[in-house]
């Protein structure tokens, strides 16, 4: 393995005679850089996001079917995913509510989008029913887009929100772009089928597939 060689401002200074070990260090500094060597700097993953950026659209990026299903008074996450992309996207998912007793109240869902440690809220729905929500989310690399929702407890009823088919599209003609499922933060009740539309992604980016 190569090896990182740190290089000061006074070894190449103007007028300065040029000295082998710098000209093997301008060398090797690269090599040492992609194959991760002590003291070498650190590629981030947000290079390789490209310039070009995402626009809104129905060519299906990102799948997860569900269900998730919450039948507290609290929100939790259904569902989490983190993107490389800049621009925005369009998020879809179906709510539907399922009463377990009496005649409750309405049941909610939220999306929001998590920028470090600021946590915006896209937007908030509330149905006594079922209902198709679409939302279209502006997002950076880094973001992570969070979906939550709660079922409704009170004195004379009992609902849980069951949510499915979560979706992420963009333009046919935006750029790639990885999504990462977090799993687990809504503990035992997360029970999820992932399934990425390989065939919806572009010629080269198909992993897996």
């Amino acid at each position: 393995m190569a090896d990182w060689t740190e290089i000061t401002n006074v070894a190449v200074a103007v007028g300065e005679p040029t000295r082998a070990i710098d000209g093997r260090a301008l060398r090797d500094n690269p090599i040492a850089i992609a194959r991760g060597a002590p003291g070498a700097p650190r590629l981030s993953p947000w290079a390789a996001v490209p310039d070009a950026s995402a626009a809104t659209g129905t060519q299906l990026r990102y799948r997860i079917n569900g269900p998730f299903s919450n039948a507290e008074q609290q929100q939790t996450v259904a569902t989490a995913v983190m993107v490389t992309v800049n621009g925005t996207v369009r998020v879809d998912f179906d709510q539907s509510k399922e009463i377990l007793d009496g005649s409750p109240g309405n049941i909610q869902a939220t999306i929001e989008r998590q920028r470090g440690a600021a946590v915006t809220v896209i937007q908030s729905w509330e149905t006594n029913g079922s209902a198709a929500r679409t939302v279209n989310v502006a997002v950076q690399p880094g973001d992570s887009i969070v979906l939550r929702h709660r079922g409704r407890v009170q004195t004379g009823g009992l609902a849980a929100s069951n949510l499915t088919n979560f979706r992420i599209s963009t333009s046919a003609g935006s750029p790639f772009f990885l999504l990462v499922l977090r799993p687990g933060l809504n503990g035992a009740r997360q029970r999820a089928d992932l399934a990425v539309d390989v065939e919806a992604l572009p010629e080269g980016r198909r992993r897996g597939a």
